[in-house]
């Protein structure tokens, strides 16, 4: 199949006002237990967006399970990418991690890290984020699960989804 073929059997398009969207960003939050969130950047030879280390755990509000209280780097595409799909923020942080397979590795051979990548999204009504299976390969090869962190922006939203689906 070509690109155009392939693109034209998608049953969502690329969309960068995805309507049901208020706002989504790509995060790659790699939790290093056992080092400094510097050591991480050395080896990962990528920047990050933020980090929390140990003096800052008390204080941050990035929650998962078995990993909330630990230092925390971070590679995020908000305010990097001008979209509200999920698709084009995952394209951007996987872009950043182009060639870092190895790196990645090394780092998941230390003690106790743990790493993931989170999409985060706002919904403005029914109808959630889609990943392509382009982006679920390249995450594969990366050895890195993906997560999303849904939130509803107005309770009117809730109540007519309930309503819509006979839910009481």
């Amino acid at each position: 199949m070509t690109d155009d073929k392939l693109l034209e059997s998608r049953l969502t398009p690329l969309d960068e006002n995805y309507g049901t969207c208020a706002k989504t960003c790509a995060v790659l939050t790699i939790y290093p237990s056992c080092c400094a969130t510097g050591q991480i950047t050395r080896m990962l030879e990528i920047k990050p967006t933020f980090c929390f280390n140990l003096k800052d755990v008390a204080a941050h509000s990035i929650k998962h399970e078995g990993v909330d209280q630990m230092p925390a780097w971070c590679l995020s595409s908000e305010g990097k990418v001008d979209s509200r799909d999920t698709r084009h923020h995952l394209d951007w942080l996987l872009r950043k991690l182009e060639g870092a397979e190895e790196r990645l590795q090394k780092i998941r051979e230390l003690p106790d890290v743990k790493m993931l990548v989170n999409c985060i999204w706002h919904s403005k009504g029914t109808g959630g984020p889609t990943l392509w299976p382009e982006h679920m390969e390249i995450l594969s090869k990366l050895d890195l699960e993906c997560s999303f962190e849904i939130y509803w922006e107005g309770d009117h939203i809730l109540a007519d989804f309930f309503r819509n689906n006979g839910i009481k």
